[in-house]
């Protein structure tokens, strides 16, 4: 990522040739001979043990049934893109469910390619790196990206593990955590990674597994022509981070329309983040709300770094400060704009989060007014 140090995360992903979906879709059209079950199962041992329990529980049989599909294709040489056709045959028979066949499919491919050699890896720095896996262009449930962060061993993190844990790192124990927002704000904005040098290990895995589940997402909402609703859940993933400046401080959450204590992972449900996605953006719009009365000419900054003119993406983002930014910067024809203008745009969202956050009490007591009204 350092090679593109004064793009914005977006022009670094679609880059031609040498960007990460460039890179990501040349990967899938690779030809790869599968490893033997052997092989694989001796990778995936030195992977998170997550990954393993994952992987296994979904079939019937458990492990041998995951090993039984994997026989059927080891020694053999597929282009990329026809593994899954060559395969789907036998995860869709040894799947524990009818509704985990197209899981299965994506697991069993995944472990077989990166075991063979296959997947784009990206590296954020020496000690943090992630690998896209699989992903086939129009078809949003291929591919799978997994994040290695200093001792902590390869895992595909889910929406779920990755709630856990900013609940754990941006809780009232964090006293400051405006370092970790710029850390990450640099990389969106600037592709600037030198932030996380300065960061303890807890904070450089939630970021490596941001990254990881971010590019995943960004991927699969790039095959949507980069909608701002249709299958934008790196923006959802992004927006949920950012709201927890606050929620992390004040221990609460919006559900079903009420504030009420939780942790972040309550903006999970069966699926992913973007089920909740009406809930979280309530509580944003409030949080902007507030921000309009007490701080204007904060909203003000970041509306003038963010313009969007049409009407769509502005009915996408109704005035929800989090979500107009993260929007701003996952849409194409706004990167020239946002990367000129990178250090004013993370400079401007920290503040922003700083001031939710050390105004928590008072954030709450407005949105559970606004909400009796």
């Amino acid at each position: 990522m350092s090679e593109h140090l004064g793009e914005t995360y977006l022009q670094t992903f679609l880059r031609p040739v040498v960007g990460l979906d460039s890179e990501i879709d040349s990967d899938f059209q690779r030809t790869l001979t599968v490893a033997s079950s052997t092989a694989v199962l001796q990778a995936m041992a030195t992977f998170d043990p997550r990954v393993s329990e994952r992987s296994f529980r979904i079939f019937k049989m458990g492990e041998d049934g995951f090993v039984q599909a994997l026989k059927a294709i080891e020694g053999k040489s597929f282009a990329t893109a026809s593994l899954r056709d060559a395969v789907r045959p036998i995860t869709d028979q040894l799947a524990d469910t009818p509704e985990h066949q197209g899981l299965a499919l994506s697991v069993l491919t995944t472990m077989a390619e990166l075991a063979s050699g296959s997947g784009t890896l990206v590296i954020i720095d020496g000690e943090n790196y992630f690998y896209n896996v699989g992903y086939q262009d129009r078809i949003q449930s291929s591919g799978r990206s997994y994040g290695i962060s200093g001792n902590r061993k390869l895992l595909d993190a889910t929406d779920n593990d990755y709630l856990t844990a900013i609940t754990a790192y941006l809780g009232q124990a964090n006293a400051d955590p405006a370092s970790f927002f710029k850390t990450l704000l640099d990389i969106l904005t600037n592709t600037d990674t030198r932030g996380l040098r300065g960061m303890d290990d807890e904070g450089r895995a939630v970021i490596t597994d941001f990254l990881t589940v971010y590019t995943a997402e960004l991927e699969r909402n790039n095959m949507a022509d980069l909608s701002p609703t249709k299958w934008a859940w790196q923006t959802d993933l992004a927006e949920v981070t950012l709201i927890a400046a606050y929620g992390g401080a004040s221990g609460l959450v919006m559900k079903d329309g009420q504030l009420v204590q939780g942790p972040a992972n309550a903006y999970y449900e069966s699926g992913g983040i973007g089920n909740t996605r009406a809930q979280f953006m309530r509580l944003s719009r409030l949080i902007t709300q507030y921000m309009l009365e007490k701080h204007p000419e904060q909203v003000f900054r970041l509306t003038a770094l963010t313009p969007l003119t049409n009407s769509d993406v502005l009915a996408a983002v109704d005035g929800d400060a989090l979500r107009r930014f993260m929007v701003f910067l996952n849409r194409s024809e706004t990167q020239d704009e946002a990367a000129a203008n990178a250090a004013a745009l993370t400079q401007a969202m920290v503040q922003y989060l700083g001031t939710v956050r050390t105004e928590h009490e008072g954030v709450t007591a407005y949105i559970r007014k606004s909400l009796a009204d």
